[in-house]
């Protein structure tokens, strides 16, 4: 505390969250804001906001176990989900199109360009033209292709696009 303190006195503004025990013994997740004020008589005051942020750590949690499922989930179904953001041209995958499309740790899958790679010659025609008409008219889309391994072995995978996207394999 005694840190904080000093950090605050100095003008710096913090922010800590931290764990707290209710008389009931009950747990209670809260935020402390503090930052210095300077009174007109040029005495310096220090405000400290406290909230209960318990509700919003509850919500995270379960978010995290949400996720946590849907992975596996997409793990034991061989299915996984991309997202490609067409303003930064980042393409988003989950850890099991890392292990449909082989993706090496030396590899950078975050371009649409990586994984238009992965498809086999002969599919890509149809997929970019498909998924260019996609696209334009804002459709959704259900393709199967061929994606081509590092290792030259050959999978199927059945994309689908229904507001976010799935490949299954």
């Amino acid at each position: 505390a005694h840190g904080y303190r000093d950090q605050v006195t100095s003008g710096e503004k913090i922010y800590v969250e931290c764990v707290r025990q209710r008389k009931d013994g009950s747990r209670l997740d809260i935020s402390i804001s503090a930052a210095r004020i300077l009174l007109g008589s040029g005495q310096v005051a220090v405000y400290l906001i406290y909230r209960d942020i318990s509700a919003r750590k509850r919500a995270e949690e379960k978010l995290r176990r949400s996720e946590a499922s849907l992975l596996e989930a997409q793990r034991l179904s061989h299915t996984g989900s991309w997202n490609h953001d067409f303003r930064s041209g980042t393409v988003t995958i989950s850890p099991e199109v890392v292990r449909m499309f082989d993706v090496r740790a030396s590899e950078d899958a975050s371009t649409a360009e990586f994984h238009f790679e992965r498809i086999h010659p002969e599919d890509r025609p149809t997929v970019a033209h498909d998924y260019e008409r996609a696209r334009e008219v804002k459709t959704q889309f259900e393709f199967d292709y061929r994606v081509v391994l590092p290792d030259g072995s050959i999978r199927h995978v059945h994309n689908i696009d229904r507001k976010s996207t799935r490949l299954n394999s």
